[in-house]
């Protein structure tokens, strides 16, 4: 039945593929806390955002490379590739299906000095639940810095809290 595809279809059907599609990550992404809730939320239906939401969709789509997107990806999720099926079918470490979702994280849990010796606020990841916690970020500029510091590390392990 496999001898249909080439080795590259093979592949992608396997393993999904390592681009990012900003559009179909933001249409299947979750949000909870004050991300979700009133004029202070994402809402679909009146269209209001909370800040800190569209700041990062905004850094995702405009300041990230293709490459960056693809760690931040990796970061969140602990996956290599989206799935063939697109952000719709992400899955947890459990095999069930578990959107991706931006919740917001007051106060912030780590802050190491950025160049000017300012306290960087970094997200948290949650990848076995593909959860990134944002802390209330004051700027888009102060975002961007974060999440840029965040794919240039190459992180490895895990701690629990």
């Amino acid at each position: 039945m496999i001898e249909v595809f080439d080795y590259a279809e093979l592949e992608f059907l396997l393993c999904g593929t390592q681009d990012i599609d900003v559009n179909d990550w933001k249409r299947h992404t979750e949000y909870s806390g004050a991300f979700r809730r009133g004029g202070r939320g994402s809402n679909a239906l009146s269209g209001k955002q909370h800040p800190v939401v569209a700041w990062f969709w905004s850094v995702v789509e405009d300041s990230l490379t293709p490459q960056e997107r693809a760690k931040l990806f990796q970061f969140a999720t602990g996956g290599g590739r989206v799935p063939a099926q697109g952000f719709k079918a992400l899955q947890r470490n459990d095999g069930k299906y578990c959107a991706f979702m931006l919740e917001p994280l007051d106060p912030p849990l780590v802050q190491p000095a950025n160049a000017r010796g300012k306290l960087l606020q970094l997200p948290v990841s949650h990848t076995c639940f593909n959860r990134l916690d944002l802390p209330l970020y004051k700027s888009q500029k102060e975002m961007e810095e974060a999440l840029k510091l965040v794919v240039s590390l190459d992180v490895t392990g895990f701690s629990m809290d």
